[in-house]
C-alpha cells in the first residue's frame, strides 16, 4: 500500500509537468517563437513515467490483494496517458501553435482568444483527471467523460466552418483556418487521453462503461 502510495504521488507530477507543456503552448500562441525550455519538459515527463513504471514492475506481485493490482492497473493506465499526452503536447501542439505567426498567416485576435480558451478548459480538465485519479468519484469521473464529447462537437463545428472558407477560396484565410482546426484537434487528442487517463478506470469499475462503443451490423 506503501509503494503504491508513492507511485500514485509522483504520478501526479506528471500532471504537474503536462500543465507547464500546457502553458507554454498558450504563451506561443501570442509570441512569435515556441517558449525555451518545452523540450526539458517532454524529457521529464518521459523520464518520470518510465522510472514510475519499472518501480511497480519490481513490485512483488504475489503480496498484492486484488484491490492492489486494481489500483496498480490504474496507475500505469494513467501515467502512460498522461505520457502521452505530454508527447502530443510537445511534439505536435507546440509546433502547430508556433505555426500560426509563420509564413505570414492572417491569424484574427478572436481566434486565438478561442484557442486560448480551449486550452484553459483543458487545463481545467487536466487538474480534474488528477483530482480523480485520486479520490476515484464516479460523478466526477461521467462529468470528465463528458468533455471528449464536448471537444468532438468543437471539432465538428470548426471543420464546417474550415470547409466553407474552402469553398470560399480565399487562399489566405483557408491557411489560416487549417492550423486553427490542427490545434482544435490537437487540443482534443490531449483531452480524449485525460479523459483514459482518470474517467474510464472508474466507471469501468462501476460498470457504467460500455466494451465498445461501435454498434454491430445486425443491431443496427
Amino acid at each position: 500500500a506503501v509503494a503504491l502510495g508513492a507511485a500514485a504521488r509522483e504520478a501526479l507530477r506528471l500532471a504537474d509537468i503536462l500543465e507547464e507543456l500546457l502553458g507554454a503552448a498558450r504563451d506561443t500562441l501570442g509570441a512569435r517563437r515556441p517558449p525555451t525550455g518545452s523540450k526539458a519538459l517532454d524529457e521529464a515527463l518521459g523520464r518520470l513515467a518510465q522510472a514510475i513504471r519499472a518501480w511497480l514492475a519490481a513490485l512483488d506481485t504475489e503480496a498484492l490483494s486484488d484491490s492492489d493490482h486494481r489500483r496498480m492497473r490504474e496507475i500505469v493506465t494513467f501515467v502512460t496517458q498522461i505520457d502521452q499526452a505530454g508527447s502530443v503536447a510537445r511534439r505536435i501542439l507546440l509546433p502547430h501553435a508556433a505555426a500560426l505567426w509563420k509564413d505570414g498567416q492572417p491569424v484574427g485576435e478572436a481566434g486565438v482568444d478561442e484557442l486560448r480558451a480551449l486550452l484553459d478548459r483543458l487545463t481545467g480538465n487536466l487538474r480534474a483527471a488528477a483530482s480523480l485519479f485520486m479520490t476515484e468519484d464516479p460523478r466526477a469521473a461521467r462529468l470528465l467523460a463528458e468533455e471528449k464529447a464536448a471537444f468532438r462537437q468543437l471539432e465538428e463545428a470548426a471543420t464546417r466552418t474550415h470547409l466553407e472558407r474552402l469553398r470560399g477560396g480565399a487562399a489566405e484565410a483557408v491557411g489560416a483556418s487549417a492550423l486553427h482546426l490542427d490545434l482544435l484537434r490537437d487540443i482534443k487528442q490531449i483531452n480524449s487521453h485525460l479523459v483514459a487517463a482518470a474517467a474510464y478506470p472508474v466507471l469501468e469499475r462501476v460498470g457504467a462503461l460500455l466494451p465498445s462503443r461501435v454498434v454491430e451490423a445486425d443491431r443496427a
